[in-house]
């Protein structure tokens, strides 16, 4: 997705979610994220990634992502990129994704948001737990679960806004005020805004009275203001 006029443009990388089993870079959300983006200036790469049982555990779609980040890189003189103003999103499990990605150094993104992500694999609870414990991370080990979560792995030095709903029972906003919590102690840039009223996967629907402003916080941030 790219905007009109002369670059170099600041981009943006989307990772859709779909809880590492569903999904595709064509969702609703990424479509709409995508377009508020390119009004605004931004460039958008939105790249799929292995799902599970599609060829895809946890490892194989970290790798996906991580190698969408390089590409995107590499493409700055076709589409006219700015290499210094590289931002991510992610979705959700593609929040958790681009945070493991991230985590490689496959890229040093000038601005990060992650959208009501799972960050703590040991915290899962019931059927949910066992699928993804089982298939996703291929270990039954809480500890192998936690040293291979997100909030094991906080110190990205990019300013960070986490953006979680208040109601999510998919992934309660608990996981966002730990991952913030665990940043800020370690002197890393990280905002938390909280949609009141609001559920998990609240930009399925644009058309949501939380979403405007939401998606305004966002552009604000990852422009810098």
């Amino acid at each position: 997705y790219l905007p009109a006029g002369p670059g170099p443009h600041p981009s943006v990388i989307l990772i859709h979610g779909g809880g590492f089993l569903i999904g595709t870079r064509t969702m609703k959300p990424i479509r709409y994220l995508a377009t508020r983006l390119v009004q605004a200036g931004f460039a958008v790469a939105a790249p799929d990634y292995r799902l599970l049982f599609q060829g895809g555990a946890l490892e194989e779609a970290v790798e996906d992502v991580s190698e969408a980040f390089k590409w995107w890189r590499a493409q700055a003189d076709t589409y006219q990129l700015d290499p210094e103003r590289i931002s991510t999103i992610g979705l959700s499990a593609g929040a958790t994704l681009m945070w493991l990605a991230l985590s490689r150094k496959a890229l040093h993104p000038s601005r990060v948001v992650s959208f009501f992500g799972l960050y703590d694999f040991s915290w899962l609870s019931g059927p949910r737990a066992h699928l993804l414990r089982r298939f996703l991370l291929r270990s039954p080990d809480l500890a192998s679960c936690q040293s291979r979560s997100p909030m094991s792995q906080v110190e990205l030095a990019a300013p960070v806004l986490l953006v979680h709903g208040d109601q999510d029972t998919l992934t309660p906003i608990e996981h966002a005020r730990e991952m913030q919590a665990l940043r800020e102690r370690a002197g890393l840039r990280t905002e938390l805004d909280v949609i009141a009223g609001a559920r998990h996967g609240f930009l399925n629907n644009a058309k949501d009275p939380v979403c405007e402003p939401c998606i305004t916080r966002v552009l604000n941030f990852l422009k810098g203001d």
